[in-house]
């Protein structure tokens, strides 16, 4: 493997990884926003 190939992987890798933690932080985001409109709408019941 040659040094650009390796660096090229290493890249891949770490943009692979950021892409994760977003895809993770987008369905924790919209979940919390779930959940704040039903607690939202239970206060307004009340």
């Amino acid at each position: 493997m040659s040094w650009l190939a390796l660096r090229k992987s290493c890249v891949l890798k770490r943009f692979y990884i950021l892409e994760s933690c977003f895809k993770w932080f987008v369905r924790f985001y919209r979940f919390y926003n779930f959940l704040a409109l039903k607690l939202g709408n239970l206060e307004s019941r009340f």
